[in-house]
């Protein structure tokens, strides 16, 4: 729960628009600051 608060956090001090995918397979959150990037 600690890292999807981060994650959270993360967001919230951005500078620029992040946008994030989710692997369920592995588990595997991925951001990134390029749209379909990920």
């Amino acid at each position: 729960m600690d890292a999807l608060n981060s994650t959270f956090a993360l967001y919230q001090q951005a500078e620029k628009p992040l946008y994030a995918s989710v692997n369920k397979n592995q588990c595997v959150l991925i951001i990134t600051d390029i749209p379909g990037d990920s």
